[in-house]
């Protein structure tokens, strides 16, 4: 959503702040997801920036089986934490937290 002026001058952002519920169980699964891979979070989030797997395992001194298999288990962990974002937070819970900021 841009916060620019439009051309037609109809405001594309009210003074409420209005979040998808699928934004936010992604933001609350990615942050989740991101502390569980502890140490290992630069060598996991350089390789899926499309960096080969050999090159990230040179670069922090693993083995290239090893960056494959942290590549692979943070991969695998990623739907486990978006199923318990999603049961964390509901629609209902969603809208409090909306109706609180105004």
């Amino acid at each position: 959503m841009s916060l620019e002026t439009r051309v037609d001058r109809k405001p594309m952002f009210d003074a409420r702040i209005r979040e998808s519920l699928a934004l936010v169980h992604a933001e609350i699964a990615y942050g989740r997801w991101r502390a569980s891979l502890g140490v290992f979070t630069a060598p996991v989030l350089e390789r899926s920036s499309m960096t080969g797997v050999s090159i990230v395992a040179k670069r922090y001194r693993l083995g290239v089986n090893r960056a494959r298999r942290l590549l692979i288990d943070a991969l695998d962990s990623w739907l486990s934490m978006l199923r318990d974002a999603q049961r964390s937070v509901g629609r209902v819970g969603l809208d409090e937290a909306h109706a609180r900021l105004n």
